[in-house]
């Protein structure tokens, strides 16, 4: 009997221990939108042997936009910036159509839902395709009082969501009336 009752107390202890110490999943949490910024060339790891400001220059803001699904698809890039010389495969994270522009939602706080296991982003739209090293993010946006729906859930380009501790929240431009300080 006191055995049981050791090892039902040693059960208890590690459950809770193992529940209450684990790292905490990354794929989830609380952000702010942001116009993502990317590099210009998928190849953007040849900057990483230059100084800060090469980095970036080399980097170009886009709009917000948001996806309701991708595909993931293997494509081949030059390797050069790595062995180099050659071409090698890698996963790419494929977006079709232009997307729905988000740009009224920067500085919205978000929940983080999901990231995308890619670390490159292909987006075929009105323009053509274009090649990003960046990965996705599903975020949860709150939609505007006049709009009809509650939440928007949408893949968005990673360097556009900014991981904010749980405690966030978001800065309110409108003042109440008499609230006003000179």
């Amino acid at each position: 009997m006191k055995s049981r009752l050791s090892l039902l107390i040693l059960t208890i202890i590690s459950t809770s221990l193992m529940i209450n110490c684990s790292g905490g999943d990354n794929s989830s949490g609380q952000g702010v939108l942001l116009a993502p910024t990317v590099s210009k060339t998928i190849t953007s790891t040849q900057s990483v042997q230059q100084n800060q400001t090469a980095k970036e220059t080399a980097m170009t803001e886009l709009e917000l936009t948001g996806w309701d699904s991708f595909e993931y698809k293997n494509l081949t890039i030059s390797a050069g910036h790595v062995t180099g010389g050659g071409t090698t495969k890698v996963e790419f994270c494929m977006l079709d159509g232009d997307g729905m522009p988000l740009g009224s939602a920067i500085g919205s706080g978000v929940e983080i839902l999901d990231e995308a296991r890619c670390m490159y982003t292909n987006i075929t739209g009105g323009e053509g395709a274009k090649r990003y090293m960046v990965g996705l993010t599903k975020v949860r946006i709150p939609c505007h009082a006049a709009e009809s729906c509650i939440f928007m859930d949408k893949w968005v380009l990673s360097s556009g969501v900014k991981r904010v501790d749980t405690n966030y929240r978001p800065v309110q431009e409108q003042q109440k009336a008499g609230n006003k300080r000179d």
